[in-house]
């Protein structure tokens, strides 16, 4: 029976030479060869005979080893101790008796693991096979695994070596913690998680590449390359010195002097850029997706957040925000977060990040997080994280149809409502003078303040809904109307107004817009108020015909949201009475349109018209 020092160097070691080294290959190429040699009958047993249940049961084999923490992080654990106990090694140039063992137990487990993968691509044919046993982890496993075997036996001058390639572990590091990942079911797409991912993928990579620098300069040229290096500049140190001149190579007087160093640092460098590029892509991607509503919502440590999912209208998710994060909640909403879900290419995305980025909204700005998805989708619904979230807000309804028997407040018809208005900082209630409750007024006519008229744009018969709002900051008088005789409030006081339509006049203006179809559309597909459209238009005065705006001179349409007091009123009603595709021209009186006070080449109390085509609808 071999003794432990029968079987390990101890303190008395050889070093790195490529004596032993050979040794180590021919272990190594000889465990290569057998795979090789075995997998190929294999292979050719796979074409020609019935091997249907051996490739299932190792297809299922390996798909649970790559999908199983224990066997996935023990690979991991095993890998650590390999690169550590390499690095230990270097210094101290000995190879103890339980040193060999972790190294001889690295090496079992990593046979046993790689043999079902094996068998799978050589059952999957030939070519597999081929692909498999060069290009994949056989070739780097056959030299990690061989060393190994023949530290017991390798010897020269009498003398073992502590020296194994042991440092090949850390392609085990990389390949089991991306499958790590996956297992526990990391989500990468979150710019922390990338982040993480890429700094230790990185510090694997470089510390596989220094110590393969470390191996090569202490091995020296092998015999057949000597003869090729007798030369201070050939073939090899020339490219050596060119290609690495892009970068600072070299610490004081220690550079690589073999060839296989020389190559080794080439090989780093330029690997190395291209590492560093793609990490930097892929967090610039992930980035990207999340600032346009993509990504995943990551729960903050200690902290409450809300989902809300649904189809709601831009104005009305922003009311639900402001009055969420309103000052009156200030204690409840401390440490709290919103993670909303929209329908893809919903407006009020567009609609809610603008108004956050207003100067009194930017508190609100870091604990609101929109993506876009549906809640009826499995793997949507994890993006807002809302299985663990503290409430679930859903919005249905909310949208309301421009051709429905349901009348709505639609820019350019008559309307009449009922409101209250109050601070919003103190729930004090406010009277606006010489103005009373029910009020009548076209919509989108700009007749009364943006904030009504944005409160109602939409709304349909009967419907309440809160709207708070601050003061104009560009109004030099401080006020949005006289109140009660005062100067009130200024710009920075908060708003709360309380509307329910009561009336909609449909025949409120006598001159309406005038529509005469050109060329019909699809007949199906109308535009409706929230709706995103794509639109060429040629605008004149009705007076003379004299051409102001074309979107043709552009070169490109003209994209907005429909009926939401983005354009016109008389453009509103013209586009929600037009199918997509139709081409038309739309006549529009002064009261419509830009009314008494023009707007550049168009003067007061003109008429207009405008040849349109309705490219696209997208709904929102």
């Amino acid at each position: 029976m071999a003794t432990e020092s029968s079987l390990v160097c101890g303190e008395d070691c050889g070093g790195i030479t490529w004596d032993y080294e050979i040794q180590q290959l021919t272990f190594g190429g000889g465990l290569w060869g057998a795979l090789f040699g075995v997998g190929l009958a294999l292979s050719v047993t796979a074409a020609t005979s019935n091997v249907d249940s051996w490739r299932s049961g190792l297809e299922l084999t390996c798909l649970r080893l790559n999908s199983s923490r224990f066997f996935l992080g023990l690979d991991f654990v095993l890998a650590v101790i390999q690169s550590i106990h390499f690095c230990v090694r270097t210094y101290t140039q000995t190879l103890t008796f339980i040193g060999f063992i972790l190294e001889a137990i690295a090496a079992i487990y990593y046979l046993g693991f790689m043999l079902p993968f094996w068998g799978f691509a050589h059952c999957e044919g030939i070519l597999s096979g081929f692909w498999w046993m060069f290009f994949d982890i056989a070739i780097p496993n056959s030299i990690l695994i061989g060393a190994v075997v023949s530290l017991p036996v390798a010897e020269f001058e009498g003398k073992k070596t502590w020296f194994a390639p042991s440092w090949l572990a850390a392609i085990h590091l990389l390949r089991s913690w991306r499958k790590l990942l996956r297992a526990n079911k990391v989500n990468v797409e979150m710019f922390r998680n990338q982040l993480i991912d890429s700094v230790v993928s990185t510090a694997f990579a470089v510390y596989l590449m220094a110590m393969m620098m470390l191996t090569f300069e202490n091995l020296g040229e092998p015999e057949f390359m000597k003869s090729v290096s007798q030369e201070k500049w050939n073939t090899i140190s020339s490219l050596y010195f060119i290609l690495t001149s892009v970068a600072t190579v070299g610490f004081g007087d220690l550079v690589p002097l073999t060839s296989l160093g020389r190559i080794c640092t080439v090989f780093a460098i330029y690997m190395g850029l291209a590492w560093l590029a793609t990490v930097a892509y892929r967090s610039l991607q992930i980035l990207a997706v999340n600032q346009t509503g993509g990504g995943f919502f990551e729960p903050i440590l200690h902290s409450k957040y809300i989902v809300v999912i649904g189809n709601p209208t831009g104005l009305m998710l922003r009311n639900f925000l402001a009055e969420i994060f309103h000052p009156d909640h200030a204690e409840d909403a401390d440490d709290l977060h919103v993670s909303v879900i929209l329908p893809h290419g919903h407006p009020g995305q567009d609609l809610v990040n603008e108004w956050l980025r207003q100067p009194e909204n930017l508190r609100m700005l870091p604990r609101i997080h929109i993506f876009q998805g549906t809640a009826l989708s499995d793997q949507d619904l994890p993006v807002g994280s809302a299985p663990g979230s503290a409430g679930l807000w859903r919005f249905l309804g909310c949208r309301r149809s421009a051709r429905t028997d349901e009348l709505s407040a639609l820019p350019g018809l008559g309307v009449v409502v009922d409101f209250a208005l109050s601070r919003a900082d103190t729930g004090a209630p406010l009277e606006w003078k010489e103005v009373s409750s029910p009020l009548s007024f076209t919509s989108g006519a700009g007749e009364v303040p943006d904030v009504l008229d944005e409160a109602v744009a939409g709304m349909a018969l009967g419907e309440s809904k809160r709207l708070l709002a601050y003061g104009e900051p560009s109004n030099e008088a401080d006020e949005v109307w006289e109140i009660s005789g005062q100067k009130l409030p200024p710009c920075d006081v908060p708003l709360s107004l309380d509307v329910t339509l009561l009336e909609v006049e449909v025949k409120q203006d006598p001159r309406g817009v005038a529509v005469k179809t050109l060329k019909p559309g699809d007949g199906r597909t109308f535009a409706e108020a929230g709706d995103r459209v794509t639109v060429h238009y040629i605008g004149r005065l009705a007076a003379n015909g004299k051409q102001f705006d074309s979107t043709h001179d552009r070169a490109f349409p003209f994209e907005f949201h429909v009926g939401v007091g983005k354009v016109i009123p008389g453009f509103d009603m013209g586009m929600m009475r037009l199918s997509e595709g139709e081409k038309a021209l739309l006549t529009i009186p002064s009261a419509l349109a830009y009314g008494p006070r023009g707007s550049g080449k168009i003067p007061p109390g003109a008429d207009l018209i405008f040849e349109v085509h309705l490219v696209k609808v997208v709904r929102y």
